[in-house]
């Protein structure tokens, strides 16, 4: 197994572990955790550095102890448009790449500031090179990658606006054989990143988008 993939593997697995442990009870993680993480402590320690974050919440990660998002105004050659989305670690913003004769949007990724933590910055980047894999009418595209001038990892992929699927068939009232059509074109997207050894451990609803 090269680096990438037994870096990708090892990524996947401190996924699965912390989606595992959040479905446990605080008491009965420490156990979870003693018993899936027994010879390898480095996996231990990533794994409760996600739960520890996914506890703070985007507010207590913008606390006194930690600096405020810088105001971005432009990463890399791309103009920041709004804040789309925003979680434990990262910060999803809308933003435009605009030439002579056109303007590219996307949904640019990076990492929160005051998490510089070499093991998270490594993790952005896995992600980048994944997704440069990944070609698929129902995946969203990469575009770019690279550093702010405050020293944040980014990723840009194709911004993609839609409804999320719960959402766009309650609205369009479809029909149970319309629902599985749409769900065997996810099916068919997931598929195309699985001959590819890639696992999203984060499917659901609210990241499944329809546009059309």
């Amino acid at each position: 197994m090269d680096r990438t993939s037994a870096a990708r593997a090892h990524w996947e697995r401190v996924q699965s572990l912390f989606h595992q442990a959040l479905d446990l009870s605080e008491a009965d993680r420490e156990g979870f955790l003693d018993a899936r993480c027994a010879e390898d402590a480095t996996l231990r320690s990533e794994v409760r550095e996600l739960l520890a974050a996914h506890e703070r919440g985007p507010i207590g990660l913008l606390g006194d102890d930690r600096p405020a998002d810088p105001v971005l105004e432009h990463v890399g050659p791309f103009r920041i448009v709004r804040r789309l989305a925003e979680g434990g670690m990262g910060v999803v913003y809308l933003a435009e790449r605009e030439g002579p004769d056109f303007t590219q949007r996307v949904a640019l990724k990076l990492i929160r500031a005051g998490f510089t933590d070499p093991q998270l910055e490594r993790r952005l980047r896995l992600e980048r090179g994944i997704l440069a894999q990944l070609e698929h009418p129902g995946i969203a595209r990469f575009v770019d990658g690279g550093t702010t001038s405050f020293g944040q990892t980014y990723c840009a992929m194709k911004y993609v606006e839609g409804t999320d699927i719960l959402a766009s068939c309650d609205e369009r009232r479809l029909s149970i054989a319309d629902r599985l059509e749409l769900f065997v074109e996810v099916c068919e997207a997931v598929y195309h990143a699985h001959q590819r050894l890639i696992v999203h451990r984060d499917l659901k609803p609210s990241n499944i988008l329809v546009t059309a």
